[in-house]
């Protein structure tokens, strides 16, 4: 796959005005973002960390867990300032898509919009704290957060997205 068909036409938006296109998947990534740090801010002020508060039994516990690493606490020999340098990339070329390339797939712009604020929660939290707060533990896969959650489900997106897009045939060079 090359890199046009993650702006071909799918959905598309049709709105002309581009503060109202992209409105109501920013307010959605703000509503994410808020979420994960008042619920962060939340369980790590009233459950100590390493102690397991069962939601339901041997299914769903809020575990509290400082991870020094990336994603679902791999990599944690990186230097922090990695990390940082990292998730600060990555939130600034997500942005630059969707506010410069302006992709007309709504899916795809719900994707970007889901990775960017799940990327700013942990960047949030490794400024702050030097890592990321995680605490949805479910028992049979490594402790999470709303913000992991968030980068995930834009990522599956934007998958399904590549696998489903017709390719914008104007940008192809012809076969010779």
């Amino acid at each position: 796959m090359r890199y046009y068909v993650l702006f071909a036409r799918s959905k598309r938006i049709k709105s002309k005005n581009r503060v109202n296109r992209v409105r109501p998947f920013f307010i959605i990534s703000i509503i994410i973002f808020f979420i994960d740090r008042i619920l962060k801010l939340f369980v790590f002020r009233n459950f100590s960390q390493g102690s397991s508060f069962p939601i339901f039994k041997n299914i769903l516990h809020i575990t509290p867990v400082c991870n020094n690493g990336a994603a679902f606490g791999l990599y944690k020999e990186l230097n922090p300032s990695i990390l940082i340098a990292a998730s600060l990339f990555a939130s600034i070329f997500i942005a630059y898509i969707i506010f410069f390339k302006k992709p007309k797939s709504r899916l795809l712009v719900l994707a970007l919009f889901l990775i960017l604020s799940g990327a700013m929660g942990n960047f949030i939290d490794r400024i702050t704290y030097g890592y990321v707060l995680d605490f949805i533990d479910l028992r049979v896969w490594p402790v999470f957060n709303i913000a992991d959650s968030a980068i995930t489900i834009g990522a599956l997106l934007i998958l399904f997205y590549l696998f489903n897009a017709k390719p914008n045939t104007k940008h192809q060079t012809p076969n010779t």
